[in-house]
């Protein structure tokens, strides 16, 4: 078998870009320097002292989120701050088995998993806003998830951070050029600044191929979710998913250079924004009332009349 490029280890996986053979240890040091670089430009360019914070870890059971928290726990002595996982429990089926790993996982670690319970704190879950709500699916989804959670983080003086991989920031980028869609050009950044009553957030795994996150769960037996949300449309990511794919196969590394030259030449300025406090919950919007709370107003106002 291949050793380690590093020592005399035998080699247990291989990275994808760069491709080098690599021991289970330096494996994972792999993994947490592309972590670190970030945690690094939070740090030194965001002017933010990890040191003694409190990290709101955004989890689904699923393999992005459960290796994010396993590396960040790896790390949490060396930049000395403390975990604070959460998964919000949305009424979906398929987040029963994610809530059931997360546990584990989290116990495993010796953390105390934070579930918020979406009928029970707000009195609707997403199927039930799907239904009376003109959104699609993945976007009330969406929304109500980064309302929760900053909500929480605001509560609780935390810091964000998403499991969002290179993958994801990848197809984010060709979803929104192939359609013009210069808004979410503008928003789209791995590294967003605390405002008022506005948590900083960031993603750690922006730099890292979705094969190495499965690579280091198989590696270290993290357990993870299969589960697949039932409003998934894979008929809108897969052609996405094979031009990713075949970029790749013709050019090794090609996706991690296309996210980086985005970020650091082709990314149009998003204009400022004037945000004001929502009059009924106080959180920012750029409207009088936000839409999480005019999503709700017109749940409660369909209930009444149930």
């Amino acid at each position: 078998m291949e050793k380690c490029h590093y020592c005399d280890n035998l080699a247990e996986a291989t990275s994808w870009s760069p491709e080098i053979p690599l021991c289970l240890n330096h494996f994972n040091r792999y993994m947490e320097k592309k972590v670190e670089s970030t945690l690094k430009n939070v740090i030194y360019n965001y002017h933010v002292t990890l040191e003694g914070r409190r990290l709101l870890v955004a989890l689904s059971g699923g393999k992005d989120s459960m290796a994010l928290l396993h590396l960040l726990h790896s790390l949490s002595l060396k930049y000395h701050y403390t975990l604070m996982p959460l998964i919000i429990d949305l009424g979906l089926p398929h987040l029963h088995d994610g809530i059931t790993v997360c546990k584990k996982n989290c116990r495993n670690l010796g953390l105390e998993l934070q579930i918020y319970d979406l009928k029970s704190e707000e009195g609707f879950t997403i199927p039930e806003l799907i239904e009376i709500d003109g959104h699609t699916p993945c976007s009330i989804c969406g929304l109500i998830k980064r309302y929760i959670l900053n909500k929480i983080a605001v509560e609780h003086n935390s810091i964000i951070v998403m499991g969002h991989t290179l993958n994801d920031y990848t197809y984010r980028i060709l979803r929104a050029l192939s359609l013009g869609d210069m808004d979410t050009l503008r928003r789209l950044s791995y590294i967003l600044s605390q405002g008022k009553r506005m948590a900083m957030r960031f993603s750690p795994l922006h730099d890292i191929y979705e094969i190495d996150i499965c690579t280091f769960l198989r590696i270290n037996g993290i357990e993870y979710s299969h589960a697949i949300c039932p409003y998934n449309d894979f008929r809108i990511y897969n052609p996405y998913r094979r031009i990713m794919d075949s970029l790749e196969e013709i050019n090794h590394g090609a996706l991690r250079r296309l996210k980086r030259t985005f970020f650091r030449r082709l990314k149009p300025t998003a204009p400022k924004v004037n945000l004001r406090e929502c009059k009924i919950c106080g959180y920012p919007t750029t409207s009088e009332i936000c839409l999480f709370c005019r999503i709700k107003n017109l749940w409660m106002k369909r209930k009444a009349k149930a």
